[in-house]
């Protein structure tokens, strides 16, 4: 097991654990596009990432409760996962 002291970085790996196979590609491309960005560049992403978060919760505050058996759930969150490099 890998020791980890901060609970925010352990939060933050369970989370990261919970993700699709997909959804962690796409993390760790975002992670590392971040990590190689200039300082200017990163400050803007963190303003998008902070526009985007604010965006989110101002739609979701203004829309009701979707109905978890219907059609419009984002196929990508809640689909199951297919190994593209397996056969089926």
């Amino acid at each position: 097991m890998i020791a980890v002291r901060s609970t925010a970085i352990r939060k933050l790996l369970l989370a990261f654990a919970q993700l699709s196979r997909r959804q962690r590609r796409q993390f760790l491309d975002a992670l590392n596009r971040f990590m190689y960005a200039s300082p200017q560049r990163q400050r803007r992403c963190v303003e998008q990432w902070e526009n985007a978060a604010q965006a989110e919760i101002s739609h979701a505050s203004s829309d009701p409760v979707p109905d978890p058996d219907s059609d419009s759930l984002d196929q990508d969150d809640h689909a199951p996962e297919r190994d593209q490099d397996s056969s089926p």
